[in-house]
């Protein structure tokens, strides 16, 4: 896979004005809300974590034909954060996003599609799992009238992690996927544009996955401590 790049979260002068979206003084967190993205370095598409709201390089991301009639990846794809001041996750993290399910060719038939996300921790070339979740299979028919899609919200629970200055944290969301007939190939992606723009803003010759009535905006919302 190509290397990724994080949006730097912080400058160490900017640590007295951190803002959250959710404050708990009661529990000493706070939620800080991220968007992931596209974005163009050089000549690579890179995944980001942004904490703004901006126009994504593309709207959404498909994954590899899904030919098989057993359960094998077809959608990995890293979001990365790079920590310019020292902070702690601990805490419930919630992510949110749309996917979509169509058919590429073949007869009308079921495909099956899990869904995990996963949190990890990067010190230099040290990686740390944090935590993930599997959500549950997604089983839908798919026909020539266009992609399904579903919004999926996950749960995570982070243990306390804390991250050094340059330190990174990254969410990976994979997908597995198969068909449940041999004469029918599907595909699967995932929406993720802050601006939540139609998706009309895909990779060169990809097939639009998300349908103009679902969100394509992808939220991370990451629970901090106050204190150490």
């Amino acid at each position: 896979m190509a290397e990724r790049i994080g949006h730097n979260f912080l400058d160490t002068s900017e640590a007295s004005t951190l803002s959250y979206d959710f404050v708990d003084i009661a529990s000493g967190q706070a939620m800080k809300v991220f968007y992931p993205m596209t974005a163009n370095e050089d000549t690579d598409q890179v995944y980001i974590l942004s904490p703004s709201i901006l126009d994504s390089q593309t709207t959404s991301t498909v994954g590899t034909d899904i030919t098989e009639q057993v359960m094998t990846m077809h959608f990995d794809k890293d979001f990365d954060m790079i920590f310019n001041t020292p902070r702690t996750v601990e805490g419930q993290a919630l992510v949110v996003f749309t996917g979509g399910m169509d058919k590429i060719n073949g007869d009308d038939n079921d495909v099956t599609i899990q869904w995990v996300a996963k949190f990890q921790k990067y010190s230099g070339t040290t990686e740390t799992a944090i935590a993930h979740l599997s959500g549950t299979n997604w089983v839908d028919e798919v026909t020539a009238a266009g992609p399904i899609n579903k919004e999926f919200t996950f749960a995570v629970t982070l243990p306390k992690t804390h991250f050094a200055i340059n330190d990174k944290l990254r969410l990976t969301i994979q997908g597995l996927a198969k068909t449940n007939a041999a004469a029918t190939d599907g595909r699967l992606g995932m929406a993720h544009d802050p601006s939540n723009r139609n998706d009309d803003y895909r990779e060169t010759g990809a097939a639009k996955i998300i349908g103009d009535a679902y969100d394509t905006k992808m939220t991370v919302a990451v629970p901090f401590r106050l204190q150490e």
